[in-house]
């Protein structure tokens, strides 16, 4: 099969790394890939092999990614931006009709497309289970007939296999040569966090949370990738000395690896929360599980990585971060299975070569119109049809504190899943921030 990922530029970020990730591990299974980017930067990469190459684009027009993609001629071509991108498709599905009959867009942020009508002209591959629901609840459809309009899913951002050489179980002394190396006493309870050094990625609280963790116990140590100056960073460090321990944002994977397997839990504290956290995936690889905020009322894809006891566990506030932390700390035995637990999800699930394996398997059931069976569209339909029978009671419990708001935080579940009042509260929330 001959593949086309287009994917913004080559820069930092997830839906770059999904794209470039997916097309190795396809070129390895024997298809020709090629990865085509508007802009250079760190994943772009030379001499990849003779059926994998990477092409960076010059200039804006869609005439000239067209004339690429009708040069190369493939028989897919997958499309990974944060969004519908609707006069996109629409030149490249009038322009490929004959020569690439399977054009498939990944809307990283899962919503749906402004003119619904673009859904007839390609197929979309959510980002995970979570997006998938959501998609279907705001398009106000069935999972059946979204299946048969095309749609689908699988986990965009997957575990590369690099970091399964490495894990946060690993013996004693491997973990304790590695916090050495990064200046870490070998006894200390590590809680961190890698994310890109912007303010969107995390909490505003997060100082708050980091200063309450390292209070409660002098066992604790917190490590982190691309802490933001804006929360507080320098007075962290100045006032917790090597109890803070933060390193720049860094696309060093290798590095990203040695950071997480010091790690014996990370807390995913984030405002927004999303779609499909690649940190999470790549932690929980390496065998960290993940303390993570539920979001219901933005994007909650943490609901669905974070399976209670398995991969780690979901939270409501910073008092119940500092209780799962605590928890962990006094049980040892405990941490240990879910360290492991977390690492075997994590293979089954997000493993590169799997998630890649079952993308394919979605490109033939497209390819054929839908008409082929697909032991992975059976399995889909299975996920499916277990998150949406217990994700609103899920949330419901853990935000509600009582009878009363346990069934308003039903209702406000519910009502977030209509894709008008979402865009109203999001509306009012812009508002809100510019008053």
């Amino acid at each position: 099969m001959r593949i086309v990922h287009y994917i913004p530029d080559f820069g930092f970020g997830g839906i770059q790394k999904g794209g470039c990730v997916l097309a190795a591990s396809m070129a390895k299974m024997g298809h020709e890939v090629q990865v085509i980017g508007r802009a250079g930067g760190l994943r772009y990469e030379e001499n990849l092999g003779s059926n994998l190459s990477h092409r960076v684009l010059d200039g804006e027009k869609t005439e000239a990614l067209v004339n690429v993609i009708l040069e190369y001629a493939p028989d897919v071509l997958h499309i990974h931006q944060s969004t519908y991108n609707e006069v996109l498709v629409a030149q490249l599905s009038d322009s490929l009709a004959t020569k690439c009959p399977t054009l498939v867009t990944s809307p990283v942020f899962g919503r749906p497309p402004k003119q619904f009508s673009t859904l007839n002209r390609t197929q979309t591959c959510c980002v995970g289970v979570y997006s998938f629901y959501r998609m279907c609840k705001w398009l106000n459809i069935s999972m059946e007939q979204a299946v048969k309009l095309g749609i689908g899913y699988v986990p965009i951002t997957p575990l590369e296999p690099c970091s399964l050489n490495i894990l946060a179980n690993d013996a004693p002394e491997t973990v304790a040569a590695r916090r050495s190396e990064l200046g870490i006493t070998k006894d200390a309870f590590i809680v961190g966090r890698i994310a890109r050094n912007t303010t969107s990625k995390w909490h505003s609280d997060s100082e708050v949370l980091i200063e309450t963790l390292l209070s409660r116990s002098p066992k604790i140590v917190w490590l982190s990738v691309g802490y933001p100056d804006e929360l507080g960073r320098e007075r962290l460090q100045s006032k917790w000395g090597k109890r803070f321990c933060n390193f720049p944002q860094t696309a060093d994977y290798n590095f990203l690896c040695q950071v997480l397997a010091c790690m014996d839990v990370q807390v995913f504290f984030s405002r927004h929360g999303e779609c499909f956290a690649s940190t999470i995936c790549e932690a929980a690889g390496i065998g960290v599980p993940t303390i993570g905020l539920c979001t219901p009322l933005t994007d909650n894809g943490q609901s669905e990585q974070i399976v209670e006891g398995v991969t780690g566990m979901l939270i409501n506030s910073i008092e119940g971060a500092i209780k799962a932390v605590e928890s962990l700390l006094d049980s040892p035995v405990t941490l240990a299975k879910l360290k492991a637990s977390t690492h075997k999800y994590a293979y089954d699930k997000w493993h590169v070569d799997r998630v890649s394996t079952n993308l394919l398997e979605l490109y033939l059931f497209w390819i054929s119109g839908n008409r082929k069976k697909s032991d992975y569209v059976a399995q889909m339909q299975r996920e499916y049809a277990e998150f949406a029978d217990n994700y609103r009671q899920r949330v419901a419990k853990l935000m509600g504190t009582n009878p009363l708001s346990h069934t308003l935080w039903l209702g406000l579940t519910a009502a977030v899943e209509s894709w008008s009042i979402f865009c109203m509260g999001r509306s009012l929330k812009q508002v809100l921030q510019r008053t």
